[in-house]
Formats: structure tokens, C-alpha cells, sequence
């Protein structure tokens, strides 16, 4: 699996490939768990965070994406 944001990859195959080095490491993480959980709930317990700052997090992704 490869996931393209701005056709540039940010993870493939389980790693994560840092082309961003401006957006904060904890925003990619939140929402490579989400997209790999499918659930809000079960990533924000497996990141030990709550999970409106899941929500959070990815809010602030897609803000500095665009």
C-alpha cells in the first residue's frame, strides 16, 4: 500500500517516508493509524491520546494540505 499526498508517497509498506519535514511528525501518525484502523476511537487508543485530538490532528493535516 502507498498512500500519495501531492503525488509525493508519505508511507509505503509500513514505513513512513518523510516528505513534509515542515508538518509535524504527530500529524502524518494520526492519520496513517486512522486510515489503517478505519476508526477514530481505536487509533486515538492505539496512539494514547484522546480522541478529539485525533481529530484534531488531522484537522490541522488537511489545513496545511490544503
Amino acid at each position: 500500500m502507498i498512500i500519495l499526498i501531492y503525488n509525493m508517497p508519505v508511507y509505503a509498506y509500513g514505513e513512513i517516508i518523510m516528505q513534509f519535514s515542515n508538518i509535524n511528525y504527530n500529524l502524518y501518525k494520526s492519520f496513517l493509524v486512522v486510515y489503517e484502523t478505519q476508526n477514530i476511537s481505536r487509533a486515538a487508543d492505539l496512539l494514547y491520546i484522546s480522541q478529539p485530538a485525533v481529530s484534531h490532528n488531522i484537522k490541522e493535516l488537511e489545513k496545511h494540505l490544503g
